[in-house]
């Protein structure tokens, strides 16, 4: 086996134990950081510009947090996440489509161990299926970046039908309510982009799933919705925006402070790094994404990422910047800027 084929299925490893990360550091760190290392050369010097700059930014809370090297810490796990993304922004598609198949044999595996093998509670949060996750809302929207990239592949169709149905069904079982809402926009868009045989037969599967789940969705709907599980979320959001300083209290001041995590990834980078970061990289962001040439699907499905983002903060989803910088290729390759 030569360099490249290993490279592939390392690619493969990773995509799949980005579905089975319960203890830390799990092996998704592991081969996250060995690919970066076999694969820094393919970086670009801005790249690594930004990835310093980044590092810097961040790392000026560090100065002012609660506890200084635990700060670094995780500052250093942001990095080597967003790092990820510069990563999967560089590399050849083929070796995307192997990360994509690690989700979705990932995926499989996670509903054969949830419902084949005895005593799998630990799989389960009450009657939530949240996998190898900590939460039932990491699970659901990984398994939907996941199928959205599948489907960009020239797959056979029932290949593509078997594998959407299969990420529907584990999305179903997960009841988030972010990702149930996105999932509808995102298959929803799906439905009008194809011909009418194809819309109908996307939008009765939908519907189909709906009515298997609706007992839970009523249920999620009953326990989530009344606004119970909501309170004590949004309350410490507040609290952690509202402890905020212009460069910020360290990295998990927010969990330190207010005792759990904001769930929220905004929030996240507000409070514990500060609104000058915060500003800072969404202004450079802004910028770069003026002067790339961007579609309006691209658009939509960061705007996915970005409400996502809303839900979920960035020390909880490791694969959270993977898919931005899997976006950002796609589109190139959409452009003609690169070949399959």
């Amino acid at each position: 086996m030569n360099l490249k084929n290993i490279n592939a299925f390392l690619f493969l490893l990773l995509g799949l134990f980005g579905f089975y990360v319960k203890i830390e550091p799990s092996y998704f760190e592991f081969f996250g950081i060995l690919l970066l290392l076999l694969n820094f050369n393919k970086l670009k010097k801005i790249d690594i510009f930004l990835l310093i700059f980044i590092a810097i930014l961040l790392n000026i809370s560090n100065i002012y947090s609660y506890d200084f090297e635990v700060s670094l810490k995780y500052n250093s796990i942001t990095i080597y996440i967003v790092s990820l993304a510069f990563l999967f922004n560089r590399i050849s598609i083929q070796e995307i489509r192997q990360f994509t198949i690690g989700g979705v044999i990932g995926m499989l595996l996670t509903l054969l161990v949830a419902y084949l093998i005895p005593d799998t509670s630990e799989f389960w949060y009450y009657n939530r299926l949240m996998g190898g996750f900590k939460d039932p809302n990491v699970l659901a929207p990984t398994s939907l970046l996941t199928v959205i990239v599948f489907n960009f592949f020239q797959l056979k169709r029932k290949t593509k039908i078997l594998v959407n149905i299969l990420a529907l069904v584990i999305i179903f079982l997960a009841l988030s309510r972010a990702a149930l809402f996105l999932t509808f926009l995102y298959y929803l868009y799906v439905a009008f982009s194809f011909n009418n045989k194809l819309r109908i037969m996307t939008i009765s599967i939908f519907l189909l799933l709906v009515t298997l789940f609706s007992s839970n969705i009523e249920s999620l709907y009953q326990e989530s919705f009344s606004g119970r599980t909501d309170e004590r979320r949004f309350s410490g959001q507040v609290e952690a925006f509202n402890r905020s300083t212009f460069l910020g209290n360290g990295a998990t001041s927010s969990d330190y402070f207010v005792g759990h995590s904001p769930h929220n990834s905004f929030v996240r980078i507000i409070s514990d790094n500060g609104f000058f970061p915060f500003i800072t990289l969404f202004t450079m962001c802004f910028i770069l994404l003026a002067h790339s040439k961007i579609d309006f699907e691209t658009y939509y499905l960061l705007s996915l990422v970005f409400i996502i983002s809303l839900v979920i903060d960035t020390l909880h989803w490791r694969c959270l910047f993977v898919f931005i910088g899997i976006i950002l290729k796609i589109n190139k390759i959409k452009h003609g800027e690169i070949h399959i």
